[in-house]
């Protein structure tokens, strides 16, 4: 993970797409819950 000023980079490897899908699940509602003055809904995800 890396925090600039104006983004946020994660970067993973997982095991299959099913992984994949709940690690971005889980990365989203978090930032929603801990990021809410912010105002993020969800992260820009690239494959």
């Amino acid at each position: 993970m890396l925090a600039k000023a104006d983004r946020l980079t994660v970067q993973f490897q997982l095991a299959d797409a099913a992984a994949q899908a709940r690690a971005k699940d889980v990365i989203d509602r978090h930032l929603v819950r801990f990021a809410f003055r912010e105002g993020v809904e969800t992260m820009a995800w690239n494959a």
